[in-house]
């Protein structure tokens, strides 16, 4: 190798370590929820993916800090969209949104034994006796039911989850 191609070569890898040192530890991938959606899209990503329009939901919370407060920002917003259609089940989506990044999506299906059903052969996700799935890399699939009474069909993010519960515990004792 003559000098030039040397330099090149060294600028080359000191660019790639820059690159990967830059994006740390903390980088959080997204990760499949309810499709379409993954996490860490913006409220205006998923506007766009579920073809919504500002007010075609109702804000169940939307949680800042107060100007006062000494922590660093964060927000929560909750929203609820009655009447969505997904796998050819009617019923409410809940999506929450972590500093503005989709973190969960929970649906209300008007018949869980069809959506179960839908998702199996749809989307590939099979329960297990528990009534749990994962989806790599860090997905947490569930049935619920609310306090009340209607089941559900949950995904999260686990690792913008333990994110944020991580922030609380460094903020909030």
């Amino acid at each position: 190798m003559d000098g030039n191609t040397v330099r090149i070569f060294a600028l080359a890898l000191l660019a790639l370590l820059c690159v990967a040192g830059c994006r740390g530890k903390d980088e959080l991938r997204p990760t499949k929820l309810m499709p379409p959606l993954n996490s860490g899209y913006s409220l205006q990503k998923v506007q766009r993916e579920l073809n919504l329009k500002p007010g075609d939901w109702n804000v169940l919370e939307d949680r800042l800090p107060l100007t006062s407060d000494k922590r660093p920002p964060f927000s929560i917003l909750t929203i609820s969209r009655q009447g969505f259609t997904k796998f050819g089940e009617t019923g409410e989506l809940v999506m929450t949104f972590y500093n503005d990044r989709l973190m969960t999506t929970l649906f209300y299906p008007a018949n869980l034994g069809t959506l179960r059903t839908a998702l199996a052969r749809e989307a590939g996700i099979d329960f297990t006796r528990q009534g749990d799935a994962r989806i790599e890399p860090a997905t947490r699939v569930w049935i619920g039911k609310a306090r009340d009474g209607r089941s559900y069909i949950g995904w999260i993010d686990m690792k913008l989850e333990r994110q944020q519960e991580d922030w609380i515990d460094k903020y909030e004792r």
